[in-house]
């Protein structure tokens, strides 16, 4: 982190996970540099927020991920890693821009939407507050984004890998839209078991009862809705690090809102990161997420909640 921080802002660095840990570093099988490598070549591109030198020479560091990435090439393996990585954004962003007919072009655009959207969903926090577990909207920054006007530092590669031609073609509006839908459900219903089992409430994110649809027709016994309102009612004035209900900005893309919930959820629910991020789509996510849900209800269920 030292040699990272002495360049100039951003500080950006791609988190992958090494399985087994310290453990394996230095363990030829898991070199990425091998083409049989056993190491995922899918991670985060992390974001160093602030950080601190200890007196004992220790190093304190708050990141925030930004983004999937994946390993395009590895460069070296020791004292750390150091690889050529890609944004790979989900299929459904690709599809949003045009999909399989449109590459490279879309994926441009989908890395532009992402940067552009960045400056509302990711603000570095200031020194006297913590990187909150979800990120929440700086409504005072929003504005809907035509994809004009902004200058990117991602690049989209000039040839497209079969891996980002079938996310895009598995792309589909109205599965993504079921999914969304089917998450927040089984998420309700997971809330109300936990209630029913616990004498205290059991609290939701207020960031992520932000990403609720707006104009989504739930039953009669949907508890979030009235939990949001009562939220809103209460909300102070617009405060980007405060922890709190923030709706997304006017002209917020609903496969963005779906993206965030399908990374969002995991702070509720718990889970392994790496199929998470091996997710081709956010549907493909949601989907993980909905079958973690059904199973802690089902738990719940048996324990008489």
């Amino acid at each position: 982190f030292e040699e990272l921080v002495r360049g100039p802002e951003p500080w950006l660095y791609a988190h992958v996970q090494l399985p087994g840990g310290r453990d394996n570093i230095g363990n030829p099988d898991y070199d990425l540099k091998n083409e049989t490598s056993l190491a995922p070549r899918t991670g985060t591109l992390m974001r160093v927020a602030r950080y601190e030198k200890q007196p004992d020479n220790r190093w304190a560091v708050w990141v925030q991920g930004l983004a999937r990435c994946r390993v395009e090439k590895a460069l070296r393996n020791m004292p750390y890693a150091r690889a050529d990585i890609r944004i790979i954004p989900d299929g459904e962003a690709f599809s949003h821009f045009g999909g399989t007919s449109a590459f490279p072009e879309c994926w441009s655009a989908a890395l532009l939407e992402d940067e552009a959207f960045a400056r509302v969903e990711f603000l570095p926090p200031p020194e006297s507050a913590d990187v909150a577990p979800v990120c929440q909207f700086d409504v005072a920054a929003a504005t809907a984004w035509d994809g004009e006007g902004l200058e990117g530092i991602y690049a989209a590669p000039l040839s497209v890998d079969a891996d980002a031609r079938n996310a895009a073609d598995a792309a589909d509006a109205s599965l993504l839209a079921e999914r969304e839908r089917d998450v927040w459900l089984k998420l309700d219903e997971l809330l109300r078991r936990l209630s029913s089992v616990s004498p205290t409430a059991v609290p939701v994110p207020s960031q992520i009862l932000g990403l609720l649809p707006p104009d989504g027709d739930w039953p009669a016994d949907f508890a979030l809705t009235a939990v949001a309102a009562r939220l809103a009612s209460n909300v102070a004035p617009p405060d980007p690090f405060n922890r709190r209900y923030t709706t997304p900005p006017g002209g917020y893309p609903a496969h963005r809102r779906a993206a965030r919930l399908s990374y969002a959820v995991w702070a509720v629910v718990g889970g392994q990161a790496q199929p998470v991020l091996d997710a081709r789509t956010t549907a493909e996510r949601l989907a993980l997420a909905l079958r973690r849900l059904e199973a802690l209800c089902d738990g719940l269920a048996a324990e008489g909640g």
